[in-house]
């Protein structure tokens, strides 16, 4: 397992490159004020209120930057310590509240949710550009079901790797839209930080924490 914001070298944040360029800019600034004070006319003196009210403008940004320093570093800390939380879902069983799945090596898989009894149910896939590119017959009693998709358009035609989603279109006898839920389930192999938050590798898409809804154990088979 490699966890590489762990292990990364530390790089300027935002606020630090703003810290250097307010550095730069205040030492121009004092270089002229130095340099207006020295040419100055002695019987018309500079205004001083000029030159306070700058350096008050330079003091408030510069306690801007130093509080943006001090909320990155929180942010910082708060994501390695969600993502040492993250590391007890290594190896269990995830179910990731989307309807995206990825098409690569192996199919995409979903398992979906009626809420009740349909006539008919429709799974449409979707690709990347939101066009249906493959539909077929779902299931039709409630209940969570799986769904498999070779990614072969209809017409037998092998579609590219890559994202796709399931809409799963149902009704009652009535023509009442039926209540559905779309996710995924899989495996974790392996976890990421990004912008401070911890994704999980689930198969082949990385899913945020705030999407897991359940976790269980994986059914491991025993030799006999």
């Amino acid at each position: 397992m490699t966890i590489d914001a762990l292990t990364a070298s530390p790089t300027a944040t935002r606020a630090d490159n703003a810290a250097a360029s307010l550095a730069s800019d205040f030492d121009q600034f004092l270089s002229l004020l130095t340099t207006q004070l020295q040419q100055q006319d002695p019987l018309e003196p500079l205004d001083s209120n000029q030159f306070t009210e700058q350096l008050v403008q330079f003091t408030s940004v510069e306690q801007q930057i130093q509080t943006n320093q001090n909320l990155e570093a929180l942010l910082a800390t708060i994501g390695a310590q969600n993502q040492g939380s993250a590391v007890d879902y290594l190896g269990k069983v995830v179910t990731v509240d989307t309807d995206q799945s990825a098409l690569g090596d192996t199919p995409a898989n979903w398992s979906y949710e009626l809420s009740a009894r349909s006539p008919s149910t429709a799974l449409n896939i979707l690709d990347a550009n939101n066009q249906i590119v493959f539909t077929a017959p779902g299931q039709t009693e409630p209940g969570i079901h799986a769904f498999e998709w070779d990614g072969t358009d209809g017409n037998g035609n092998r579609l590219p790797d890559g994202l796709y989603r399931l809409s799963v279109g149902s009704e009652t006898a009535s023509g009442t839209r039926l209540a559905q839920r779309v996710f995924v389930e899989g495996e974790v192999s392996d976890i990421t930080l990004e912008n401070g938050e911890s994704l999980l590798t689930v198969g082949s898409i990385q899913a945020p924490l705030s999407l897991i809804r359940s976790v269980s154990q994986p059914s491991r088979q025993t030799e006999g």
